[in-house]
C-alpha cells in the first residue's frame, strides 16, 4: 500500500510527525540501506504457543545472522534478558517471524516460523514485556514498551492479544510511541482479534508496500529547502517574499552601540539558515536584529542600539541589563525563545560601546511560553498553543461572588450569618445572628433545667423549652417500667414539682400520674392527640402525646419543625428532610469518607461538601439505602412521595414542561436574594413548595450542582435497583424525571402527607 508521512524540514531521516511540516512524502520505493522493524508481537488467548515476533525489511535485503539480536525486559525490570542471535535471511520487502514453539506455531498457522528460539525467550511474552531489535553494531533501531514498567493496564500492554505497527510507520522507533501500534489485550484495548489463528497473520502486514517519494522544495537557496526532497514541487519561497517577523524598537544610527558577535547558532542541532533570525532583547525590548542569508560560516555581527536618553521613548537596551536571545524560524514560522548563549569573548551584560561573542544553541521544548498564562512553562522554547489565559476571581463556590470562569484565586466575599454578601453580621454567644454588639450578652433561650433543650448559657427564658413525650420520664424515647420507677422515685420524694412529668396536668405530681403511666404501658391506644382541631386528631386517646399535628407544622423525631402546605388535594412538606434518625430512635449514619460512601450497604446521609452549616438551607442529602428502610425516615403519617405523587403535582400545576419555574424559590445567589444561580428560569414559587438547589452526591461520590440544581428522591423500581428521582435546574422551568439513579446517590427528600 502506500503511505503518506509529513517531514520537517530540518530534520535527520527521522520520519517524524510535526505540526507545521511542508513537506509531503509520496512515492518512495525502499531504503536503500537495511531498514528492519517490528510489525507485530502476538500473544493469541488460547494458545501461548502461537505466540511470535514479527519483522519487516523495508530496505536491502540482511543476513541477520551478521550480528543481530532480538532482547527483552521482563514484569517490569530494569536489566534486560540475555540477547537472541538472530540467523537467517531477510530480503527486500520480506518477513522474519520468530516463535518459541515451531511445531505449535505450524499447527495454528499453517507455515513454518523463521526461527525457533525455544520458550523463554523474547518471542515468548505474555503480552507485558519491553520488546527490542538491535543491529551488528550495537544500536537499538525499534523498542516497543517502557524500560521498569510492567504493561499490565497501560497503553503498551497486548496480554492475550497483539501489537500491530500501524500502516503509516515505514522505519524503527529507539523510542516507544503509542501512536505507531494498534493494540488489542484482554484489559479492553482495541476490538481486535484475541484468539489464533483468526485474523492473526505472520508474514503480512497492512503497511506492506513501496513508500512515497518526497515532493517539497529542492532550492538551497530557498528558505524551505529540504535535503531529503526528491522532487520539486514548485513552492520553493526566498528573502524577498517574506515579511521580517523581529522588529527592533529603533531606527537610523544606533546610540553608542553594543557589537554582538554570532559565531553560530543552532536549532535542535542544525544551523540556521537562510531566513531565519536573531534577535538581542533587553526584557521585552528588541533592541537589534538579524535576518540571515545563509549559514553562519563566519561571525555575523548584530549592533544594540543603547536607549537615547534625549527621547521620550524606549529606543535601546539599558546598561547593565541582561541579554536576551531569540529565533525566528522562517521555514517553519515558530518563535523560538530561551536560547543559550555561550560567552567567547567581551561582555555577558549590555554595555555601551561593548561588544560580546557568543555561540547560541537551543532545543525544541514545547509548552505555554505566554506568562500571564495559568498554564506558563519557563523551560518552553517553542508556544504550542495551549495557553490558557488567567482569569483571577473567587474560585470558592461558597462565596457570594463565586467566579465559575476563575483559574486563579482572587478576593473572596462570604455571606454573613444573615445570608448578605459581605455584610456584617455574626452569630455572639447567644447564638443570635445579627451586627450589634449592645445585645450579645442577651441570651435567649430555655433555663428550665428538666427541659429537653435546656441552655445552661441563656440568660433570659424565651418559652422555647422543649419537653419529652408524655410518660417518657427517662427522656429516651420509650415508654417502659423504667418511667415508672423513676416517676415514684420523684412522687416518693416530694421536692420537685417536674411540669412534664404531671401527666394529667393537675399542678400535682402523685398517685394518680402513676396510675395513668401504667394504663398508658398497658393500654397505649390511650395514648395520643386529644384535639379534635388537629390534622391528626385520634377519637380514640384518652391521653394527650404532645403529637396533635396543626395546619402548617410538621415536627420529626429529632424536634426539627418543617413548614406544609396543600397542593391541590395533597400535602407536603415545603422544607428539606434534616433527620438523623429513623422513626424507631436508630441513628442514621453520616458519612463523610468518600470510599465509605461509595461501598454503603445500609442508609446514611451527609451534608453537602460535609459542611453542617448548609443544613439549615438545604437539608441532609440521604443515600438511596435510606429512602426504603423499613425504619422510615418521614414522620409518622408522611411517606417518601411515590412516582405518582409527583405525577399528581406535576397535573395540577399545569404540566411537566412549566412546573419546576412554580416549585422554584425565587431569587437569585448573585443578586444576593436567593439560592438558585441566574438566570433561575421561570421562577414564580406560586405552588409554595419552595424548591432549594442543594445539589446532590453524585455516583462517583462527588458533591455537584449545589445552587445550580434541586434532586428529590421517589422510591425504588419494584425488584429492581434503581430509584425514581426528579431535578429541577436554574436554567429551565420543566421537572425532569429519572428512572435509573443507582443507591449510591445522595439526594433531597420532601415527605407528602398519608
Amino acid at each position: 500500500m502506500l503511505k503518506l508521512a509529513y517531514i520537517r524540514n530540518r530534520t535527520k531521516l527521522s520520519f517524524q510527525l510535526f505540526v507545521k511540516s511542508t513537506t509531503l512524502l509520496i512515492v518512495f520505493t525502499t531504503f536503500l540501506i537495511p531498514n528492519i522493524f517490528i510489525t507485530e508481537l502476538a500473544d493469541p488467548n488460547n494458545n501461548s504457543g502461537a505466540r511470535f515476533v514479527e519483522l519487516y525489511n523495508n530496505g536491502a535485503e540482511v543476513d541477520l545472522g551478521s550480528g543481530w539480536q532480538l532482547q527483552r525486559y521482563t514484569n517490569g525490570n530494569v536489566d534486560p534478558q540475555s540477547p537472541l542471535a538472530l540467523t537467517g535471511i531477510i530480503p527486500s520487502g520480506g518477513y522474519y517471524v520468530i516463535s518459541p514453539n515451531g511445531g505449535a506455531f505450524l499447527i495454528a498457522y499453517g507455515i513454518d516460523a523463521s526461527q525457533d528460539i525455544g520458550t523463554g525467550g523474547p518471542a515468548d511474552s505474555n503480552g507485558d514485556d519491553q520488546i527490542y531489535l538491535v543491529n551488528p553494531a550495537g544500536e537499538i533501531v525499534d523498542f516497543f514498551g517502557v524500560i521498569g514498567e510492567d504493561g499490565s493496564l497501560t497503553d503498551h500492554e497486548f496480554e492475550d492479544g497483539r501489537a500491530e505497527r500501524t500502516e503509516f510507520v515505514i522505519t524503527g522507533n529507539n523510542v516507544y510511541d503509542v501512536n505507531e501500534w494498534y493494540i488489542d489485550n484482554d484489559s479492553g484495548g482495541g476490538d481486535g482479534p484475541q484468539d489464533a489463528p483468526d485474523a492473526f497473520d505472520p508474514f503480512s502486514w497492512i503497511g506492506e508496500g513501496p513508500i512515497l517519494y518526497i515532493y517539497g522544495c529542492t532550492d538551497e537557496l530557498a528558505i524551505n529547502y529540504n535535503p531529503l526532497v526528491t522532487i520539486d514541487d514548485n513552492t520553493c519561497y526566498y528573502l524577498d517574499d517574506i515579511v521580517q517577523h523581529f522588529q527592533q524598537n529603533w531606527q537610523g544610527i544606533p546610540f553608542d552601540p553594543m557589537g554582538i558577535y554570532v559565531t553560530s547558532a543552532i536549532f535542535d542541532g542544525i544551523n540556521l539558515r537562510i531566513g531565519d533570525e536573531i534577535a538581542v532583547f533587553d526584557g521585552n525590548e528588541c533592541v537589534g536584529v538579524i535576518q540571515l542569508s545563509g549559514e553562519i560560516t563566519t561571525p555575523i555581527q548584530i549592533f544594540a542600539s543603547q536607549d537615547d536618553p534625549y527621547t521620550n521613548e524606549m529606543d535601546g537596551f539599558e546598561e547593565g541589563e541582561n541579554i536576551i536571545y531569540k529565533y525566528w524560524d522562517a521555514s517553519e514560522q515558530i518563535e523560538v525563545i530561551n536560547v543559550n548563549s555561550t560567552l567567547l569573548n567581551g561582555d555577558d551584560v549590555f554595555t555601551p560601546l561593548g561588544f560580546s561573542e557568543v555561540d547560541l544553541q537551543v532545543n525544541s521544548i514545547l509548552g505555554c511560553t505566554e506568562i500571564y498564562s495559568i498554564n506558563y512553562n519557563p523551560d518552553a522554547t517553542v508556544n504550542d498553543g495551549t495557553c490558557i489565559p488567567t482569569i483571577i476571581g473567587c474560585m470558592d463556590i461558597n462565596a457570594c461572588n463565586f467566579d465559575p470562569d476563575a483559574n486563579l484565586e482572587g478576593d473572596c466575599l462570604l455571606f454573613d450569618c444573615a445570608q448578605i454578601c459581605d455584610g456584617s453580621s455574626y452569630v455572639d454567644d447567644c447564638d443570635v445572628c445579627d451586627d450589634d454588639p449592645s445585645n450579645d450578652n442577651e441570651c435567649y433561650g430555655c433555663m428550665d433545667l428538666w427541659a429537653l433543650n435546656y441552655d445552661p448559657n441563656s440568660t433570659i427564658n424565651d418559652d422555647s423549652c422543649e419537653y419529652p413525650s408524655i410518660g417518657d420520664i427517662s427522656m429516651d424515647g420509650l415508654i417502659n417500667v423504667n418511667d415508672i420507677v423513676l416517676l415514684v422515685g420523684i412522687v416518693l420524694d416530694g421536692e420537685f414539682y417536674i411540669e412534664y412529668m404531671d401527666i394529667n396536668q393537675d399542678s400535682y405530681l402523685n398517685i394518680i400520674d402513676i396510675v395513668i403511666l401504667v394504663d398508658i404501658i398497658l393500654n397505649p391506644e390511650t395514648l395520643g392527640c386529644t384535639d379534635p382541631n388537629t390534622i391528626n386528631f385520634d377519637p380514640l386517646a384518652i391521653y394527650e402525646d404532645g403529637s396533635c399535628e396543626y395546619e402548617g407544622i410538621l415536627i420529626d423525631i429529632d424536634g426539627n419543625l418543617y413548614q406544609i402546605l396543600a397542593i391541590g388535594s395533597q400535602v407536603w412538606m415545603i422544607e428539606n428532610l434534616n433527620v438523623t434518625h429513623y422513626k424507631n430512635g436508630d441513628v442514621i449514619p453520616n458519612i463523610t469518607d468518600i470510599n465509605q460512601w461509595g461501598n454503603l450497604t445500609e442508609g446514611a446521609y451527609s451534608y453537602y461538601d460535609n459542611d453542617p452549616q448548609l443544613s439549615n438551607i438545604y437539608g441532609k442529602l440521604y443515600h438511596g439505602f435510606t429512602i426504603d428502610d423499613d425504619r422510615g425516615i418521614c414522620p409518622d403519617g408522611w411517606h417518601i412521595p411515590v412516582p405518582t405523587e409527583w405525577t399528581q403535582m406535576m397535573n395540577y400545576l399545569g404540566s411537566w414542561i412549566y412546573a419546576s419555574g412554580k416549585m422554584k424559590s425565587t431569587g437569585t445567589h448573585e443578586n444576593g436574594d436567593g439560592y438558585w444561580h441566574e438566570p433561575n428560569t421561570g421562577a414564580t414559587n406560586e405552588s409554595g413548595f419552595s424548591a432549594h438547589p442543594g445539589g446532590l452526591r453524585s455516583s462517583n461520590n462527588e458533591f455537584e450542582d449545589i445552587n445550580n440544581k434541586a434532586f428529590f428522591w421517589s422510591t425504588r423500581q419494584g425488584d429492581y435497583g434503581y430509584y425514581y428521582a426528579y431535578e429541577l435546574t436554574y436554567h429551565s422551568q420543566s421537572v425532569d424525571e429519572h428512572d435509573n439513579l443507582a443507591p449510591r446517590f445522595g439526594l433531597s427528600v420532601r415527605c407528602v402527607r398519608d
